[in-house]
């Protein structure tokens, strides 16, 4: 499946960073300018090829769809796309609402209403409460692709329309690009989305499930009133939406997003986010973002010719094309809960400039309001202070993010 292909850095025909031309270098009716960076724009793409916005004022009839190879507009009647020939794809249904007392089939994973006690859809009988799985809140998503049980214990599946359309929200960063920091060298204006997977990982997502069970049947019992919302760029606010995930606002359960180099995905896939290998200003934690611009700055780009195992189970296995030096970051599931806030990664901002840790660099400070006592659940580094552009968000315990998706992207 070909997601978005962009010719590599060295295709001149491409013009990346740059208004689309003509032979005649005089736009077409219907062509257009892009309101996000201002790029000039095909009138046959439904989005810009830079940034992903879609096309302003655009409006088509019912099922009308947008190739995410070309950008042509496509009529519903139509399964492949007219221009460059690639499929359509699937989309992602939401969730139905969750109910309590509602469980998921162990065969064959529907949702089920509480009232059932067959599987509306395998007849399978509902399992007893003692069964893991049996609750919503622990089972696997149901938009998951069905898993063989005797199959590989986890597996990437390339992202359908509605994923791919979601994510691309992440592409625009909202600040200044490069930087000291920046690990990759070269000048870039912007970012664009080539492909994305999903990590469908049973024995990471049980883990993650389990501990988000815990902060919402334990540790908001222990606090008193509500735990204050995280506030996170409009983007990523979007892209939440757009997903399929149904996320839990009462434990500030949000995506945000890491940035990596070739080397460490596997590892990350296998076995999930590890704090211990991590460490930095503001402690010993897993750093993430709510901005690509501050994730680029830790990437490293993948070449074809390099990381041979990457490129297999990604490219090679899918029917992706490698689009040459590519980039990744994950797009993960993050259970914030109550966040502690700093500006130099000493003093809690909004308690007096108290300690923000009960075991330096390893363990924030308790919750004032808790009772029996429970510790802050992640740490937040606003700007003003040690940095100065991209907010950045710590947490602590790898089991409290879910890396749901990887994203590969190009700079432009």
């Amino acid at each position: 499946m070909l997601l978005g292909q962009a010719p590599t850095s060295g295709d001149s025909s491409a013009g990346y960073g740059k208004p689309e031309s003509r032979a005649t270098g005089a736009p077409h009716g219907g062509d257009w300018t892009c309101p996000s960076c201002r790029d000039l724009v095909f009138g046959s793409r439904g989005h810009c090829r830079k940034c992903g916005v879609n096309k302003p004022g655009a409006s088509s009839s019912g099922g009308d769809w947008t190739c995410q190879a070309c950008g042509d507009l496509v009529f519903a009647s139509r399964s492949a796309c007219r221009k460059c020939g690639a499929q359509r794809l699937a989309t992602a249904a939401k969730p139905p609402p969750v109910h309590a007392g509602d469980w998921r089939c162990p065969k064959c994973n529907d949702h089920q209403f509480a009232r059932n006690e067959r599987c509306r859809s395998c007849g399978e009988a509902r399992p007893s409460s003692s069964w893991l799985g049996a609750a919503v809140g622990l089972a696997p998503p149901c938009y998951w692709a069905h898993q063989a049980g005797d199959g590989p214990p986890w597996r990437i599946v390339p992202a359908d329309a509605v994923e791919i359309e979601a994510l691309r929200l992440a592409m625009r960063s909202g600040g200044t690009l490069g930087g000291r920091d920046q690990r990759a060298p070269g000048r870039h204006s912007g970012f664009q989305l080539h492909a994305a997977w999903r990590l469908q990982h049973p024995g990471l997502w049980g883990k993650y499930a389990m501990e988000r069970e815990n902060l919402r049947q334990v540790d908001l019992k222990s606090i008193s009133g509500a735990v204050p919302p995280a506030q996170l760029r409009r983007e990523y606010v979007e892209m939440a939406e757009k997903l399929p995930a149904e996320l839990f606002s009462d434990i500030n359960e949000v995506f945000l997003s890491h940035g990596t180099a070739p080397e460490s995905i596997l590892p990350i896939l296998s076995g999930g986010m590890n704090e211990r290998f991590s460490g930095g200003l503001f402690g010993n934690g897993t750093y993430l973002a709510e901005d690509i611009g501050k994730n680029d700055q830790y990437c490293r780009a993948h070449s074809p010719g390099n990381h041979s195992e990457l490129r297999k189970l990604l490219y090679d296995d899918t029917g992706i094309s490698h689009p040459g030096n590519v980039f990744y970051m994950f797009v993960c599931r993050t259970l914030l809960g109550y966040i502690i806030r700093t500006r130099d990664g000493k003093a809690d901002i909004d308690h007096n400039g108290r300690s923000i840790w009960s075991s330096h660099q390893r363990e924030l400070a308790l919750i004032p309001s808790s009772n029996p006592p429970v510790l802050h659940h992640s740490l937040l580094a606003e700007t003003g202070g040690v940095i100065a552009r991209y907010r950045e968000f710590m947490v602590f315990h790898g089991s409290r993010i879910y890396p749901e998706y990887l994203v590969a992207y190009m700079r432009t």
